[in-house]
């Protein structure tokens, strides 16, 4: 009736000066096999007195790898603590073996195992870790439970997109898309007893990638010789960091490098003939050109690897992708097809043939005649479907139906009075809002059945990473650079406040989740 397991770690505690305590775990769950009545981690650790931190599963809301090149970390964020609980393992195999077990408990305490519900919320984190949010009865179990961000087991993902229907698509970083088979486990739960449902191989390979930094000399030209508050000679792309070819290690013990590093001559903005990029100072707009005002310059450096891991997820056979969405309004009956548009490598637009929720990964593509090349593409409600071009303007599809899946015309759509181009969309069931390429956050102003592309753009908020509208126009956004009760994060989920028919751009923003999220798909959030 009762089971321990232990192990040690160090419990990192943020403060004036951010301190690491050896620590001793103690995960006692007790119950059946039927069913687990309680499940609890206490962390014992000293600080000139002996202490313990007690954490009970049924408050965790979340628990995340967090770590990176530097540390090995776990972060346990829980309903009742303003500060998450962070855990700093000595190894990948250590750190995972926990991440398995505490998600697993979690979830078992919850009842929340198994395929998700329809209405669930899907995220990526910066990991590439695959989130559902939402139980299947939150009457039911521990009244937290429709709180709990679970993980659903392996893969890595860029983005997961979903639908009332309950079909969901992912898209992993090599723009490989694969479909949900509706099981759970894989990857860090691999070989543990009830995970394994609907598992298939997955794999996914990553560009890691390095800045050189160089500063103007008058007497001597471009060299590694800078200012004292410039930044480091190899970085990483804030220049906050320093990161070289020597320390950049591999996310994980699972990855494997494929490549040598190379000169990137693929960097956006544009390139010299020697991989270069100009600018007048640190960190300022580059261009591949250098000028008479430019006094810095900067070129950055790749190494490929890959990743062999398995998960819930099937591969399917098509040809690459860049985004993917699904239908926003889809009406749940069974057998109903699934509007899927998707935007290729190319920048072709794809319509999917015969999505249903009993055959997800439809029958076939159409292409969708376009004079431009697109980046992204979502599908509103009423067949409207909004799609940014690789310049940055905002286009609408007329003429989609249930008996014309691929529509009529492109409408081109002016983007909002600046200079800088849009870069992602999201519509809902009457709403439409976008994301430029500095993040700034957008709102299509006044579309009416009569008039579906709207007036104008209204800016809502900076910061914004990516955004996603749901069916019932209910908007979520992963910002970045958010102050919270624990410093500035990057990647917060937040929710819009207060929107309403008469008021589509809500008045204000709650958080939902604190930092490390990349993606969150709300469109199935009915």
């Amino acid at each position: 009736s009762s089971w321990v397991k232990t192990g040690s770690c160090q419990l990192w505690k943020n403060g004036h000066h951010s301190q690491r305590y050896d620590t001793q775990l103690e995960l006692e769950q007790k119950g059946t096999e039927q069913k687990l009545d309680s499940s609890e981690l206490t962390c014992y650790y000293s600080t000139g007195k002996r202490k313990k931190l007690v954490i009970n599963l049924e408050e965790v809301i979340a628990i995340v790898n967090h770590s990176n090149f530097q540390k090995r970390l776990l972060v346990i964020y829980t309903a009742r603590r303003n500060e998450p609980v962070k855990l700093v393992f000595q190894s990948d195999q250590e750190l995972e073996d926990w991440l398995a077990t505490l998600n697993q408990s979690c979830a078992d305490i919850n009842s929340l195992l198994g395929r998700p519900p329809n209405s669930a919320v899907w995220s990526t984190t910066f990991k590439g870790d695959v989130y559902v949010h939402g139980s299947k009865n939150t009457m039911q179990g521990s009244p937290s439970a429709h709180r709990i961000w679970r993980l659903l087991g392996g893969g890595h993902l860029n983005i997961a997109e979903t639908c009332p229907a309950g079909v969901v698509w992912g898209l992993s970083y090599d723009n490989t898309a694969w479909v949900y088979t509706g099981g759970y486990g894989g990857g860090v739960f691999k070989g543990r007893s009830g995970c394994n449902m609907k598992v298939h191989p997955m794999t996914d390979t990553l560009y890691c990638f390095v800045y050189e930094n160089q500063r103007w000399n008058p007497l001597t030209g471009f060299s590694a010789r800078r200012l004292p508050t410039d930044r480091y000679m190899w970085s990483d792309k804030t220049g906050r960091l320093e990161c070289t070819k020597e320390n950049t290690k591999l996310p994980s013990v699972h990855w494997q490098w494929i490549s040598d590093w190379a000169v990137d001559f693929r960097t956006p903005g544009g390139v010299d003939k020697e991989g270069w990029q100009y600018a007048a100072d640190f960190p300022f707009s580059y261009h591949s050109y250098k000028g008479f005002t430019d006094y810095v310059r900067r070129r950055r450096w790749y190494r490929k690897c890959k990743l062999i891991t398995s998960g819930p997820w099937e591969e399917l056979s098509s040809p690459p992708l860049v985004d993917i969405s699904l239908q926003v309004d889809h009406s749940k009956t069974p057998g109903e097809p699934v509007a899927l548009w998707a935007v290729d490598v190319n920048g072709d637009v794809l319509c999917r043939v015969g999505v249903t929720a009993g055959n997800p990964e439809g029958i076939s593509w159409t292409h969708v005649p376009a004079d431009v090349p697109f980046q992204a593409i979502s599908v509103g409600g009423n067949f409207r479907v909004w799609g940014i071009t690789r310049d940055g303007s905002a286009m609408l599809r007329n003429g989609v139906s249930e008996n014309c899946l691929t529509g009529h015309v492109w409408f081109h759509v002016e983007p909002p009075q600046t200079s800088i181009p849009l870069q992602q969309v999201s519509a809902g069931k009457t709403s439409v809002f976008a994301v430029d390429e500095e993040k700034n956050l957008w709102f299509r102003k006044e579309i009416v059945p009569m008039f579906p592309e709207g007036t104008c753009w209204k800016k809502i908020s900076s910061n914004i990473r990516m955004v996603s509208v749901g069916p019932q126009d209910q908007v979520w956004v992963v910002a970045d650079e958010v102050q919270t009760a624990n410093g500035v994060h990057n990647g917060v989920v937040l929710q819009r406040d207060g929107i309403s028919d008469e008021n589509k751009i809500g008045t204000g923003w709650s958080s939902i989740i604190d930092g490390g999220w990349h993606y969150v798909s709300v469109r199935g959030h009915a």
